[in-house]
């Protein structure tokens, strides 16, 4: 005899049929390969561009920053110019050469005029008024009416006084480039550890017309 079977129970709403695990497995592997293909170009564009990125992050946090224009830059703080001359890196503008001054008077200036060209000698006169007048510390000494030393022509001369003066340079070479009118040979000259010669010609500075001074003899 067969035994009966037993009614099916009914199925609700809340309860989903039976599927097939093995179908779902198969329907899903599609879609993971699609989303590893779609991350493929950007893994590779990403290691592409790395190393352009890390230099540009490298640059900056190593205090890389762009030029500035000129009216944008910071002036350098007078302690670092003071401390530039004390290295007594000459100050001139056509040619800089490095030298180690003396510890004396610094440096000399010779005004140059003829003595026979009167209006020549009064405006050498005029600056040495000037001159005494802007800058008192200065030591003036009698001028001379004929040539004297390595000095070709006429001329009178003044000097910084003492060591301390020498970051004085620049204000007494701008003074003397903006008071020439009588555009005058003026030298001015350090006192260097290299030599006289030295500090007569390479490290000597001419505001004016350069004159060949009486130095062939000289040690070099």
């Amino acid at each position: 005899p067969t035994e009966p079977i037993p009614p099916q129970q009914p199925t609700t709403n809340n309860q989903q049929p039976a599927t097939n695990t093995n179908n779902r497995v198969a329907t899903t592997k599609p879609q993971t390969m699609k989303l590893n293909l779609l991350q493929f170009p950007l893994l590779l564009l990403f290691l592409t561009f790395a190393p352009f990125l890390h230099c540009c992050f490298s640059f900056h946090l190593q205090g890389f920053s762009p030029v500035l224009p000129q009216h944008q830059r910071r002036r350098q703080p007078m302690s670092s110019r003071r401390q530039l001359v004390s290295l007594h890196t000459s100050p001139m503008e056509a040619q800089q050469h490095a030298y180690t001054l003396k510890e004396r008077n610094p440096y000399d200036v010779h005004v140059y005029y003829n003595n026979d060209n009167t209006p020549q000698r009064d405006a050498a006169m005029v600056l040495r008024e000037t001159l005494q007048q802007q800058f008192p510390w200065m030591r003036f000494y009698t001028p001379r009416g004929r040539p004297i030393g390595p000095h070709p022509i006429p001329m009178w001369e003044a000097d910084f006084g003492a060591y301390e003066h020498r970051d004085q340079w620049s204000i007494v070479h701008d003074f003397l480039k903006a008071n020439n009118p009588g555009h005058l040979s003026i030298l001015i000259h350090p006192h260097s550890t290299d030599s006289d010669y030295a500090d007569h010609t390479k490290h000597a500075c001419w505001v004016g017309v350069p004159m060949e001074l009486l130095i062939q003899g000289w040690e070099r």
